[in-house]
């Protein structure tokens, strides 16, 4: 599979190889396989801060909106600014770890129409989205980044972040 021959018993320079690549770190073995060298073993690399750092992520990306509005009570989307936003809030969620991770899971943003169509309103202290076209307002606190249909769940969410006008789902 990575070009191992195959031999009667192994030779010792492969197990010399293979007795110094075990001591190779998880991001030097991932360093080798995306350079087309022979690791030790297939690298692997979980998704799970991604999960972790959601809600430092959300956290960080409404207080950047809380001190854009400098007390408005309405604040139109910037598509540019908007992602700059969620970007900055993803490298500062990282800041929780004693060490930064070696890289940093990204996702799709949201789209230019979805930004458009989406103004920041202040209501009874809570920033939330308000859609132009319906009039719906949710909490930023509670919706994802970027906000995205859900097929099920308990709590009230809008739907595609496209052209559609948002809907409304509960359970």
């Amino acid at each position: 599979m990575w070009g191992l021959r195959v031999s009667a018993g192994p030779t010792n320079s492969y197990r010399r190889s293979r007795l110094m690549d075990s001591r190779l770190t998880s991001k030097e073995r991932m360093f080798r396989a995306l350079q087309g060298e022979q690791p030790d073993v297939v690298p692997a690399a979980p998704a799970y801060p991604g999960l972790f750092l959601a809600d430092f992520e959300r956290a960080f990306y409404v207080e950047q909106y809380r001190l854009r509005m400098r007390g408005r009570s309405r604040y139109p989307i910037d598509h540019g600014e908007d992602t700059r936003f969620r970007v900055q809030a993803k490298y500062q969620s990282h800041g929780i770890f004693k060490t930064r991770p070696d890289w940093i899971e990204v996702s799709r943003g949201a789209s230019r129409a979805w930004a458009d169509r989406t103004d920041i309103v202040l209501q009874d202290g809570v920033l939330c989205y308000e859609d132009k076209v319906s009039g719906v307002r949710l909490p930023m606190r509670g919706a994802a980044l970027p906000p995205r249909r859900r097929a099920r769940g308990r709590q009230l969410r809008y739907g595609r972040t496209g052209d559609r006008p948002w809907t409304w789902c509960g359970g």
